[in-house]
């Protein structure tokens, strides 16, 4: 399992990863090397972002006897407040059997440089999902903090067989940005 956040902010001079222990990390821009590192045994690396500018980067962590992950991370100047996911995961105990109800647990960090309030996302799949719980309302967040929901959404996994890949699109809302 890979935890890395989808946003850095400008003002912050290191990108802090979870990944299998020992893998290499690295971020690159335009097929340019930014920063690399090898994880810890516990697996955690610190990438040195230090005087990057705004745009996209690609990030990758690779390990032996493990598929290769990729993902596209922002650079962003904050600017009052950002919130973004830092997890999405399957809560425990969880089935996923035709029939049975899946619940996700959530966790929103606010990466700008002020507080957000009316904080909610909502959790929607176009694949035909019967979603039971598809919103949770969070309040505010600091800066620079986190806050985490337990069973924040939940659907009940369709009675087909086909059901192996399903997109679900999360969207993140707080005040004036609705």
């Amino acid at each position: 399992e890979v935890t890395a956040g989808s946003v850095i902010t400008t003002n912050n001079p290191t990108y802090a990863v979870t990944v299998a222990p020992y893998a290499y990390v690295a971020l690159t821009r335009n097929g340019n090397l930014v920063a690399a590192a090898f994880a810890d045994e516990n697996g955690a690396a610190t990438l040195n972002v230090a005087g990057l500018d705004p745009g996209d980067c690609e990030f990758t962590a690779q390990a032996q006897n493990y598929i290769p992950y990729f993902q596209t991370v922002q650079v962003i100047t904050p600017n009052g407040p950002f919130v973004v996911p830092t997890a999405v995961e399957v809560s425990e105990n969880t089935t996923f059997t035709q029939g049975s109800t899946v619940r996700i647990n959530l966790s929103l960090s606010n990466v700008g440089v002020s507080a957000a309030t009316q904080v909610y996302a909502t959790l929607t799949s176009d694949d035909g999902v019967a979603m039971l719980q598809d919103s949770v309302f969070v309040g505010s967040i600091s800066a620079d903090a986190t806050q985490s929901s337990a069973n924040a959404f939940s659907f009940v996994m369709p009675q087909s067989e086909d059901y192996v890949n399903m997109p679900f699109t999360l969207r993140i809302h707080w005040q004036d940005t609705i």
